[in-house]
């Protein structure tokens, strides 16, 4: 291909592409010093950001999990409004970010391995075992002990106990590390 041609079809693309990449992001900024024991201590990115009309910022970069623990720490909302609105997400925060959340009643959610799979555990349930099961979950007996679990398929299990028994805290095994 001769070069002139190629540099014309080449300007051509470029000038039909969008200069802005577009994507969701959560980012804290302003005076951070007051907060910084609330961030995330691992995986820190600081990035500089400008919208289209020529605003910029700089800070933090949060992942969800990150922003609705910040939002619950600050007081501008409470665990059961952070971590009950959508209870796949907070099933995927428990099992992959390993939260444990402290649950009304005296429950905690956290995940266990159990037969090399990763699972929702309700630990502090025996008392009222027969009222979880009649919500969906399900006990296996391990070692001698039974055991609650939530299915992690079936996220409706999950926002039933989280309404019933809202999400009074969090914590996060990797901001303690």
């Amino acid at each position: 291909m001769d070069e002139s041609v190629w540099r014309a079809a080449w300007s051509a693309e470029l000038a039909d592409t969008d200069p802005w990449r577009t994507r969701d992001l959560t980012l804290a900024s302003g005076l951070l010093l007051p907060i910084w024991s609330l961030l995330p201590a691992r995986g820190a990115q600081v990035r500089r950001v400008k919208a289209p009309d020529g605003r910029r910022w700089l800070g933090r970069v949060l992942d969800p999990v990150h922003a609705r623990r910040l939002k619950v720490s600050l007081g501008l909302t409470d665990g059961a409004t952070a971590f009950g609105e959508d209870p796949s997400l907070t099933a995927a925060a428990v099992l992959e970010r390993g939260l444990q959340l402290a649950l009304s009643g005296g429950f905690w959610l956290r995940r266990a391995r159990v037969m090399d799979r990763w699972r929702l555990e309700l630990v502090g349930g025996a008392s009222r075992r027969e009222a979880f099961r009649a919500m969906g979950c399900f006990v296996e007996i391990i070692a001698h002990a039974p055991r609650l679990f939530v299915p992690v398929d079936r996220p409706d299990v999950l926002g039933a106990i989280l309404r019933r028994h809202p999400v009074e805290t969090v914590l996060d095994p990797a901001q303690a590390a």
